[in-house]
This record gives structure tokens, sequence and C-alpha cells, in this order.
């Protein structure tokens, strides 16, 4: 298959320019960033953002709180509270962008948001998380089909604020990648039998 031309912008005129000279190389950078814009534009990651946890000693760990368009991994054994400083973040989240949407996945099944009783409160009230904003979803995904379900949130995401020319913030719970079995699962007559299933 032949590999498609890429067009070259002729305004960067280097003809006066001495080999091997600083400006030659100047000029080269500038045709990169021209090239780049027109072509790639769209497909450049927004400047990242720092969330601040609202927990001193954790922020000072982080730097200073947690970085945007960058995955955090929380570990630990089980029945530590993870799932509960996922929720917990989410409330910082929302308090401090009111544009945005928080999409906690919960294929542990942990995230346990049933409504309140009398004598039990959910995370969600708990926390009091704004339910229009906090989209709980109790689902079973296998890896490829997290990583769809991003992509397809993040293009709706990008739709959104062309269309009402406003940022928005969407923040992804992922609880948790432990419990989220491979692809390859799906297509085995027998999973045991799959090395690397989770």
């Amino acid at each position: 298959m032949a590999r498609k031309k890429t067009k070259v912008d002729n305004s960067f005129d280097v003809s006066k320019l001495e080999k091997g000279s600083k400006e030659f190389a100047d000029k080269l950078g500038e045709a990169f960033n021209v090239l780049i814009e027109k072509n790639f534009g769209t497909k450049i990651a927004p400047k990242p953002i720092m969330t601040p946890f609202g927990i001193k000693p954790l922020d000072a760990l982080l730097g200073g709180g947690l970085v945007s368009s960058a995955p955090v991994m929380l570990s630990s054994t089980p029945e530590t509270g993870k799932s509960t400083t996922g929720f917990q973040f989410a409330k910082v989240f929302q308090e401090m962008y009111p544009n945005s949407v928080v999409v906690y996945l919960d294929i542990e099944g942990s995230g346990n948001v049933s409504e309140s009783t009398e004598f039990q409160i959910s995370r969600m009230d708990s926390f009091n998380l704004d339910p229009q904003r906090f989209k709980y979803e109790p689902i079973m995904l296998n890896v490829l089909e997290v990583f769809e379900m991003v992509e397809t949130l993040v293009n709706i995401k990008r739709q959104f604020e062309e269309k009402l020319q406003q940022e928005f913030y969407v923040l992804i719970i992922w609880d948790s990648i432990a419990a989220t079995p491979s692809s390859k699962v799906d297509d085995a007559d027998n999973p045991n039998s799959v090395i690397g299933v989770f």
C-alpha cells in the first residue's frame, strides 16, 4: 500500500539560511508545528488540570492533587477503603467543577450505592453526590469493552463541547481493574485455561 504524501507548507523560506544553523532548525520546528496543528489539532491533549483531594498530607504526597488525563491507580488489600476513596474524590470533583459528570464503573460490585434504608445510608447519600452528575453503572465489562466505553464517552463529551462552546469535565472511576476480565475470556471454552485472564 502506498504511503499517503503530506503537503509541505512552502511559506517557510529557508533558501537564505546557512546549512546547519540554529535558524534552520527553528524553521523546521515551525514547519512541524504548523503541520501538526493542521493535521492533528483535534487529537492534541487538553492542558491538564490539578484537582486537590482535600486531604493535606495526601495532596502533598501527590504534588498538589490528582492530575487529569493521566490514569491514577489505587491499590491495596480488600476492604481497605479504595471504593470509598473513589466516592470521596467524586464529591470533591463535583464541588470543584460544576460542569462535570462522574462515571463510576462498578465491575467489582462493591460500590454499594443502593438507596438508603432506615438502618443504612448509601454512599451516594453519605457523600451528598449530585445524582444528575454521578452515573453509577454496576456493569460487567471486559478490558476491551471498558476502553471502548471510555472512547465513546470522550467522543460524546467533545460533541457537547463543540455544540455548546463550553468545556466539560469528566471523571471515570473504574472499580476495579483486578475484577475486569480479559477479552480473551469471552472466546475461551474454559476461562481457567487462559493465561492472563485478569
